[in-house]
């Protein structure tokens, strides 16, 4: 059964995998700057390579924006992704108030999911969903903030707490 599961026989795994192909011909006919925002589909069947010859999405953000802003647009937006990242990590290894530490690791592993769901999906186009990652992403980085200036507050108001 588990072989089943992960082989390229299902319809929905092979239809991705030539949306996926699609994709990165796409990223290799114009590398630096892409085709422009929001012009995947308008793209797709000159870069067909089978399946459904219809428009479609990559079914893959990080590939759709390669292909849409190239990879210079890609680079920014992996190094937004990164910076937010190693933001959250920054405050979560602090001495934050336990309380304030659940609800930030809630919110990380929410919106990780999110991202990793993204490497199978276009969420990140999907305006509902896009505006929720980006309002809870915002919610996380301020409640870093917060626990990241709260615990300097307490390093500086007492000297002798890191000891």
């Amino acid at each position: 059964v588990l072989s089943r599961a992960f082989t390229i026989t299902d319809i929905g795994l092979q239809d991705r995998w030539v949306m996926w192909q699609a994709a990165w011909r796409m990223i290799q006919a114009r590398p630096w700057l892409g085709h422009g925002l929001n012009t995947f589909m308008a793209n797709y069947l000159t870069y067909w390579v089978g399946g459904e010859a219809q428009p479609r999405y990559a079914h893959n953000c990080f590939l759709q924006v390669g292909a849409e802003t190239g990879l210079f647009g890609l680079a920014a937006f992996l190094a937004l992704l990164a910076a937010m990242l190693w933001h959250w990590r920054r405050a979560l290894i602090g001495r934050a108030a336990v309380g304030e530490r659940r609800v930030l690791v809630g919110l990380v592993a929410g919106l990780v999911g999110f991202i990793v769901h993204s490497a199978f999906d276009t969420n990140f186009y999907e305006l509902r969903q896009a505006a929720l990652f980006w309002s809870l992403a915002g919610l996380a980085t301020g409640l870093g903030v917060k626990m990241m200036r709260d615990e300097q507050a307490t390093a500086v108001a007492s000297p002798d707490a890191g000891i």
